[in-house]
């Protein structure tokens, strides 16, 4: 019981003393989304985009269009594998300054299918001097 309220107390008091102005890492994505690392790069980074699907989903090309990145992913649904999930790190290289529309598309390969964007998710990334 003691070893239980001394570590209450630690856990109490160690909290207190945080800086809570800045995140101290950047959370992980959700399911089918992605974020970019860092979260707030200068022009002398490399970015990546880190995202969290399926490990099936392959990298099939990234398209840099002025200020529009897009990114794609594939994969072919009547494989029928089973959805294993997995951290994926996708660099985007050293990027000028400015503001970027980056898109995350997962493309299924399938002939049958009538939509063949899975997933569609766009965010802006502000790259500073």
């Amino acid at each position: 019981m003691k070893k239980l309220l001394y570590l209450m107390a630690v856990m109490l008091f160690s909290g207190a003393c945080t800086d809570d102005s800045m995140p101290r890492f950047t959370p992980p994505p959700e399911i089918n989304e992605f974020v970019f690392l860092p979260p707030n790069p200068d022009s002398g980074d490399q970015v990546n985009i880190i995202t969290y699907d399926c490990k099936y989903n392959v990298l099939a090309s990234i398209n840099v269009t002025g200020k529009d990145i897009v990114v794609k992913k594939r994969y072919n649904s009547q494989m029928k594998l089973p959805c294993i999930l997995n951290y994926d790190t996708i660099s985007l290289g050293r990027l000028k300054q400015g503001t970027y529309l980056v898109t995350l598309l997962v493309i299924d390969t399938n002939h049958f299918v009538k939509d063949s964007v899975s997933i569609q998710e766009t965010k802006t990334l502000k790259v500073g001097k």
